[in-house]
């Protein structure tokens, strides 16, 4: 098992420049907290100014984003950390994006604005989707595979992916299988509360298998009137990005649309 850091400090230019949406950011402290952890203790252990934590930013540093993910596990000693972070995704945790997502008429809508829009939440990864006959795979790359962190991002993203799946559905949706790409724990039970399903492990991708149907089910309560002013504002806030991002923002603005 690779140690547990709990400041982490790269010299990794691509991590310096990676960030987190504050309000993915606050999800994360909300639930160190609702576990126990005040924001004093949590900062002590980060070695960071309890000001970082208590006045969240609009953007906050990747580093940052993972220190806290390493000593809330560390400190909450919750062996499914990531699982219960999960659970506390609410549409806010996803800024911008979030908003988008229930405006979607329907589920498969809303996947297809995850697709375009994930990297004005964060830049831990990216989504991609397959669809072999009836069965669609969501597969999630993201940069840490083999590190401390994997196991954590592993989860709090697939149980986020469901919890949101639940609520803008109105009820469970059916996943055929999750994949996960880190080892097995001694005990899955917690894994099968929230899944629901098959669940393998050690597998050579993240990804989570449905059902091609459910893109039809409906978003209920949707506003989908507002659907266009929201996507019309996220599109303007990922060409900012991608502008800010140099060279790399260049290919991914003219390539994303093909």
């Amino acid at each position: 098992m690779p140690k547990e850091p709990l400041i982490v400090e790269s010299t990794d230019h691509l991590m310096e420049k990676r960030m987190v949406a504050g309000p993915f950011f606050q999800t994360l402290l909300d639930t160190v907290e609702s576990l126990g952890i005040s924001r004093g203790l949590l900062a002590s252990r980060i070695a960071c100014p309890e000001s970082a934590l208590e006045k969240v930013k609009e953007l906050v540093p990747q580093s940052l984003y993972l220190s806290v993910l390493s000593a809330g596990r560390a400190l909450t000693q919750d062996q499914y950390f990531g699982l219960h972070l999960g659970e506390k995704v609410r549409p806010g945790t996803y800024a911008v994006l979030g908003h988008t997502l229930i405006s979607c008429s329907t589920l498969g809508q809303a996947l297809q604005q995850v697709l375009r829009f994930e990297g004005l939440v964060h830049d831990l990864g990216t989504s991609t989707i397959r669809v072999n006959a009836d069965v669609a795979e969501f597969i999630w790359n993201h940069h840490y595979l083999g590190s401390a962190w994997e196991r954590d991002l592993d989860e709090s993203t697939f149980a986020g992916m469901v919890t949101f799946a639940h609520w803008l559905a109105g009820k469970p949706v059916p996943i055929s299988s999750i994949s996960f790409t880190h080892a097995a724990p001694a005990n899955t039970a917690e894994h099968q509360r929230i899944f629901q399903t098959e669940i393998l492990f050690s597998q050579s991708e993240n990804k989570i298998c449905f059902p091609v149907s459910l893109a039809l089910w409906p978003v209920t309560k949707a506003d989908t009137s507002l659907f266009p002013v929201l996507e019309k504002h996220a599109k303007h806030l990922l060409s900012q990005k991608q502008s800010q991002q140099g060279l790399v923002g260049e290919v991914k603005r003219v390539l994303l649309p093909r």
